[in-house]
């Protein structure tokens, strides 16, 4: 650009910006042009667009606007579930989540486990209980609700921890609110065994087993020499119901009951096969055959699912995430009573014929989850379900 061009561009902006504030913009073209500026019609130059009137979403949440995450962190961890179910989501599914210094550095974290925090992909707070207590030398379980496992997709969330604020969604009540009425993790001395989904905590039936490690954290102990051993929960009313628990069977435990909850219960034969038992007060017995041979495959875990009819096809097994059913055997003419009622009564049949071996995690719901809820959590279990990448530094 030459001196000249230069000099009558500066002169045209300030000749323009004069005339537009005394003649309007019109009388400010027309200047232009008579001192040889050949500048654009009006009608040509670019409007603006109207901005359009969009309204606000009412309590839409902002992004880092979670009480948690609001808290000064110093750590966080992604974990991720893999697509587990091919038939529906999985809602409110309370996850296992095993813990040890191979994924996290304990010294970060206090010794009680105190500040550490869930939260999910889309910064939703998610309640947790610690199984147990926290153990910075070895294991440490947690139970953490996911909202939804989702049927065609990864889910992810974070686990946050190194706070100085300590504010985490700690509470095993809502963890299980799903639907449960009795979850006893069985880690106390006794003599009373925390129900951490109600307040049916569960207590001796006669003579209180011992408290030993078990499959998370602790177990009980019931001892074949003390056949009055075992723990009674209740009064419950389910039907429908989906019973599971842990057991280590270390001797023979035929000819005894695993559980009973009114007419329902869990049989195991001298020849070591699972019988459901149906309104056993009838003589014989109505029973439905499931499992041969049983005894002696180490730790199992054990669901029964009842749809909550009157007819015994409604009643299912599963042994290790799987469906047990091999075949059926009906005996005498019992039935089932909906709902079920009576206390629980675990490793016992209430009358001193106690079921050896290790126990762990009973729990007791209102519900008959699914064939997918079930495997899932038996991954979970087996520490198989879940990924986790590499812990992350936070500003």
């Amino acid at each position: 650009m030459t001196k000249n061009s230069l000099f009558l561009t500066i002169t045209a902006v300030i000749l323009l910006t004069l005339a537009c504030s005394s003649c309007g913009q019109q009388g400010a073209w027309d200047l232009l042009s008579n001192i040889g500026i050949d500048p654009a019609s009006p009608e040509d130059l670019p409007t603006e667009e109207p901005v359009p009137n969009v309204p606000e979403v009412p309590n839409a949440p902002a992004t880092g606007d979670s009480p948690i995450l609001s808290d000064s962190w110093h750590y966080r961890m992604k974990i991720t579930i893999p697509q587990v179910s091919t038939i529906d989501n999985l809602i409110d599914f309370p996850l296992l989540l095993k813990l040890d210094s191979s994924l996290i550095d304990y010294t970060k974290i206090e010794p009680d486990g105190s500040d550490i925090a869930f939260i999910s992909s889309d910064e939703t707070p998610l309640y947790h209980e610690i199984d147990g207590s926290w153990n910075p030398s070895g294991d440490s379980y947690l139970w953490i609700k996911i909202p939804t496992v989702k049927i065609n997709d990864f889910t992810e969330f974070w686990m946050y921890y190194s706070s100085a604020s300590k504010t985490g969604n700690l509470n095993p009540q809502e963890v299980w609110g799903n639907q449960y009425l009795g979850v006893w993790h069985l880690n106390e001395t006794g003599p009373i065994w925390i129900n951490s989904a109600g307040t049916e905590n569960a207590v001796p039936s006669v003579e209180a087993p011992v408290t030993v490690p078990a499959w998370s954290g602790n177990g009980i102990s019931v001892e074949q020499t003390h056949p009055n051993q075992g723990l009674s929960a209740g009064p419950f009313s389910a039907g429908p119901l989906t019973l599971s628990f842990w057991l280590d069977q270390g001797v023979n435990i035929g000819g005894s009951r695993l559980f009973v909850l009114g007419d329902l219960s869990l049989y195991a034969s001298d020849a070591n096969d699972l019988y459901i038992e149906i309104d056993r007060t009838w003589f014989p017995m109505t029973k439905k055959y499931y499992a041969a041979n049983w005894y002696g495959v180490g730790p199992s875990w054990i669901v029964l699912t009842w749809a909550g009819t009157p007819s015994l096809s409604e009643v299912k097994l599963y042994l290790n995430g799987s469906l047990a059913a091999s075949s059926d055997e009906n005996i005498g003419f019992g039935w089932l009573s909906s709902p079920l009622s009576g206390n629980l009564i675990m490793a016992n049949s209430g009358s001193g014929q106690c079921t050896p071996g290790i126990w762990d995690e009973v729990h007791l719901s209102s519900a008959v989850r699914s064939e997918d809820w079930i495997n899932a959590s038996w991954r979970a279990y087996n520490n198989s379900l879940l990924t986790y990448d590499i812990p992350e530094n936070l500003p």
